[in-house]
């Protein structure tokens, strides 16, 4: 097993006095007395060490560390002034501390580039990407963070595909108890050695610990999807490992994965309360739409918000009558003021605000079925006047739904459960052709939400082969679709875009 490099291990150890402090201001919020004193304690343990390596180097620094320490923690019973002194007294004689006996530290290891933090734990940038893989400001404290928000009493392991510098694995194997058992996929050798030489991987007890062998890459990768579904089992994706594995079988699937549990993270608590609220507004089955005669057409047209809309106005006018007309939330507007008949309109965001979608149009969406689901947003289908359908309750019938992510993948997905044999994808560009992100008179400004370039510089193919750019969530929306697209090969689906993202499995127009 690699050894952690001795300089590094004694930095860390003095470093994790600040961690100790957070972890009591966190205590305290929570009024965990035995966990405050558990907290306290570490803090005190930590400075023990850090004032006698600091009286080596500044005498009278010690001693006012020491004096603050004292004075902070001597006979006070109130948790919520230790917290308050331990943050606002002794951290930042700790950070002058660790200053004082701790010179800046940078080392290139091929792709990586190894930094030090405030907090004196190292960080990575990754000069291929051009972006951090850990804090640069305390990669402990972000991993301690997402650690609260990934584990539970129930698990037993925790499958983590992507490796850093440890700091997450230890966090859950210390909110465990210790006992948890941690399964890291990593390919990158290098990122592994200094994982357990720079990194806190050694840690954890090595019985906890398992590197799984990623020689074949297809194969760790299908490991760790299946691994994690497993009962009693966590699992991650590091967020800088989505797209590394795309051109393997399996490396959609693990960015899925990944893009799923953000969204839940990011949603959870907001799904919930648009649930509770939806489930009490009078709702009808997908069974009883997919009897509507009317509806159950040969060809759908999935409208979606982007700027190729204005380019199929027209193609929407000619043939309304012979197509049935699926309207995404953000494009109603410009349909019923341009005269298109909407046969049906589909949502999926959650998100409060979308209820201004309706704003000037609602009472034209009277007698028209709105299909989304349970815990859309509770705004927009309360604000709503047609009658609603949940696609959950269409499971007994057989069907199984495909839709992930954008609304248009709902919207095509309804028009495979209608039985569509041709279906046009309209302003789904998923990039930015000649600069703009919508079509105009659409819910939104063309150019809202365009990318900032100092975050995000990603490009795609585009129908007419030439590169535009596009952003990593609108790549993960083309990859949807282009699966649901192979899983229905029986049906024609063609991009209207000219200019957009190329779709693989659809047809572009002429």
């Amino acid at each position: 097993m690699n050894e952690m490099d001795e300089n590094v291990s004694i930095m860390y150890e003095d470093a994790l006095v600040l961690e100790s402090i957070s972890v009591l201001e966190h205590e305290a919020a929570l009024n965990n007395a035995s966990r405050i004193n558990r907290a306290w304690s570490a803090v005190s343990a930590g400075l023990q060490k850090l004032i006698a390596r600091l009286g080596r180097v500044d005498m009278k620094a010690a001693e006012s560390l020491l004096e603050a320490w004292r004075n902070v923690g001597e006979n006070e019973t109130d948790f919520r002034r230790l917290s308050a002194g331990a943050v606002l007294k002794i951290r930042p004689l700790v950070l002058e501390a660790l200053n004082k006996l701790y010179q800046p530290m940078e080392a290139d290891c091929g792709r990586w580039k190894i930094s030090q933090t405030e907090s004196r734990f190292l960080t990575v940038f990754d000069t291929e990407k051009k972006r951090y893989i850990h804090s640069p400001s305390s990669p402990i404290r972000e991993a301690a963070i997402l650690a609260d928000s990934l584990y539970n009493d129930d698990m037993e392991s925790f499958h983590m595909l992507g490796c850093g510098l440890g700091y997450l694995p230890y966090e859950l194997w210390i909110k465990s108890e210790k006992t948890l058992k941690v399964y890291i996929y990593e390919t990158d050798n290098l990122l592994q050695q200094l994982a357990y030489n720079i990194g806190v991987l050694n840690w954890i007890d090595k019985e906890n610990i398992v590197m799984v062998d990623c020689e074949n890459v297809d194969d760790m990768l299908q490991k760790f999807l299946f691994n994690s579904k497993r009962e009693h089992s966590g699992y991650y994706v590091q967020d800088w490992k989505e797209g590394e594995y795309r051109e393997f079988y399996y490396g959609k699937y693990a960015d899925k994965v990944s893009c799923n549990m953000r969204m839940n993270r990011i949603y959870s608590a907001i799904w919930q309360a648009n649930k509770r609220s939806n489930n009490k507004q009078t709702h009808f089955s997908m069974l009883e739409l997919k009897k509507r005669e009317d509806l159950c057409r040969q060809k759908y047209a999935v409208v979606s918000a982007g700027p190729s809309l204005d380019e199929n106005i027209d193609f929407l006018k000619d043939n309304s009558e012979e197509i049935c007309v699926i309207a995404v939330n953000a494009a109603l507007r410009r349909l019923v003021n341009e005269g298109i008949k909407v046969d049906i309109v589909t949502m999926l965001d959650p998100l409060p605000a979308i209820a201004g979608h309706l704003e000037g149009i609602v009472d034209h969406t009277e007698g028209i079925p709105l299909v989304t689901v349970d815990n859309g947003s509770r705004t927009f289908i309360s604000a709503y006047k047609g009658p609603m359908y949940f696609v959950g309750d269409a499971l007994s019938d057989g069907y199984e739904w495909g839709f992930e992510g954008t609304v248009a993948s709902l919207a095509l997905d309804l028009a495979y459960y209608l039985n569509a044999k041709k279906v046009y994808l309209i302003g789904s560009d998923l990039g930015f052709p000649m600069g703009k992100n919508y079509a105009g008179g659409v819910a939104h400004k063309v150019d809202e939400g365009m990318p900032d370039v100092r975050l995000e510089e990603l490009v795609t193919e585009a129908v007419d082969g030439n590169i535009i750019q596009t952003t990593v969530l609108y790549e993960s929306y083309r990859r949807t679709l282009e699966d649901q697209i192979q899983n229905h090969p029986g049906v024609e689906v063609y991009n209207m875009s000219r200019h957009g993202a190329k779709i693989s499995g659809t047809i572009p127009i002429a």
